[in-house]
């Protein structure tokens, strides 16, 4: 008993393994692995998902990828939920699509792969979809063509089968069949002429294709040239047409008698103006060429015309000497440190030669100037009778000075003399780089009570028309009167001015 019980358990055993496998076999051939991978979702909406069944295979290149899982309405259409392997990339832009398989319609969904970088993520949608045509319409539609080619056939069947309508092809064909004789007729009695029209057509056509080779060749090769003739026949015919127009215009006006020549055309009295005008020019030259008058003096005479070409010679020369002369204006302003206010400079150079200049100049410095007055008085009491002088020396510092300079340039060393700051001075500038720095030393007010007054600076000009300065004024000064300073200026020469004043708009009267 315990043996057969052995036995019944072991083929129960052996049973129940077989199950299994044939369960788990049925599981792998039917797409489903319940211990694997589910690997991940993504899901598409589509129109509609007609015949489509969850657990249909999804496919890309026809190779199959997945699954559908769920089918589901979403806002009105068709949600589909793939189940994809893991490890099967898809493309953003990949398109989805439900197919159809075979005659009797299975459906499936494939997906092309795109192109795009970016992966989808899982639970991710696919924007592209597409949807074929149902195939149940098509058959529909199939349908009612096969009717109508029917309702066709049936009365083009009623049409020939009519006693009528069969003499009428009949007859056609009988016309068609003398037609046919009649051709063969033509073609047999003129065969030699008809190879030679062959023939000719032939080589006419050979002619025509290296005819056409060789304009290819010529317009590939002169395609600009072509291209602006085009142009420039184009802007010809524009401006012919302007011409035309402008041309009718004058004509019209000539012949309605318009302007003077039209008035000259049409009116008798313009005609008999005109030819007194002529007659009076006649009497002019005539008296011209008799050498009577002024111009009639200028005419023959050659003193006349000498005198007049030394004078217009003369007045070149002037305005020749003028023309080279250059004008150059300039103010700047310094601070200066020891007084705390500012000195202000304007000047104007003028330049008849290239090393030749006078500078004409008005000058406000807090300094101003200084006057010594000698004033004589007679003590009184015991020295009653005796007298004493008292030497005051007066700073008016609102009073404007004036510069007045000649100057003489030797290369780069430019020496002036003359006027300083209404005292006289000389003055040596010194030029770098291309005359951008000036090196100046003057020395002026030589009283011989006091030290003379030593100013010198640096101007540097880093603008076409602004500079900078910045030195020492009253270098040697005994009476604690040295200040340092540092301003900026700026200049105009004639052209600059020529152009400023022809910018300036002239108010209207």
């Amino acid at each position: 008993m315990e043996r057969r019980f052995g036995i019944e358990a072991k083929v129960g055993i052996f049973v129940l393994i077989g199950l299994i496998i044939l369960a788990w076999g049925s599981l792998k051939i039917g797409k489903f692995d319940l211990v694997g991978d589910r690997g991940y979702e993504a899901w598409a909406v589509f129109p509609s998902a007609a015949g489509l069944k969850r657990g249909v295979v999804v496919e890309m290149a026809g190779i199959p990828i997945g699954a559908v899982r769920n089918i589901a309405l979403y806002r009105g259409r068709a949600k589909i939920v793939l189940g994809i392997r893991r490890g099967i990339a898809i493309p953003l832009d990949s398109v989805a699509t439900i197919q159809t398989r075979g005659v009797l319609g299975d459906k499936y969904v494939e997906i092309q792969r795109g192109v795009a970088m970016p992966q989808l993520k899982p639970g991710g949608r696919i924007i592209r979809t597409q949807t074929p045509a149902d195939l149940s319409r098509v058959l529909a539609k199939v349908g009612d063509i096969a009717a109508d080619m029917k309702d066709i056939s049936l009365a083009l069947k009623r049409s020939i089968a009519s006693p009528e309508s069969t003499r009428n092809i009949q007859k056609s064909l009988k016309n068609l069949a003398d037609l046919t004789a009649r051709l063969n007729q033509t073609l047999s009695r003129n065969q030699a002429k008809v190879d030679r029209i062959i023939s000719n057509l032939s080589a006419f056509s050979r002619d025509m294709k290296t005819f056409s080779g060789d304009m290819r060749t010529l317009v590939s090769d002169n395609r600009k040239n072509i291209e602006a003739i085009i142009r420039s026949v184009s802007k010809s015919s524009k401006v012919l047409v302007g011409t035309m127009y402008a041309l009718r215009k004058i004509t019209y006006k000539l012949a309605s008698g318009q302007g003077t020549l039209g008035q000259l055309i049409h009116s008798d009295t313009t005609v008999r103006r005109l030819n007194s005008t002529l007659a009076e020019l006649r009497s002019v030259v005539a008296k011209i060429n008799s050498g009577r008058g002024s111009l009639g003096k200028l005419v023959n005479d050659d003193t006349t015309v000498n005198r007049l070409n030394d004078a217009l010679a003369s007045v070149n020369n002037y305005l020749t000497r003028t023309d080279a002369w250059r004008f150059t204006v300039s103010w700047h302003g310094q601070y200066m440190t020891r007084y705390g206010d500012s000195r202000s400079v304007l000047n104007l150079t003028i330049q008849p030669k290239q090393d030749k200049y006078y500078i004409l100049g008005i000058v406000h410095s807090p300094q101003g100037s200084l006057t010594t007055t000698d004033s004589t008085y007679e003590y009184g009491g015991a020295r009653a009778g005796q007298d004493f002088t008292e030497r005051k020396t007066v700073r008016d510092r609102n009073k404007l000075l004036f510069n007045a300079q000649i100057g003489k340039r030797f290369y780069d060393l430019r020496v002036r003399a003359g006027i300083f700051e209404s005292t006289g001075g000389v003055g040596l500038d010194y030029y770098l780089w291309n005359d951008r720095v000036q090196l100046t030393a003057e020395a002026f007010d030589f009283d011989p009570d006091r030290q003379p007054r030593v100013r010198a600076f640096a101007r540097i000009r880093f603008l076409k028309h602004l500079f900078v300065t910045v030195g020492m004024d009253d270098i040697v000064s005994n009476t604690g009167e040295s200040s340092f300073f540092i301003g900026a200026g700026i200049q105009f020469d004639d052209d600059d001015l020529k152009y400023l004043i022809s910018s300036v708009p002239i108010p209207k009267q």
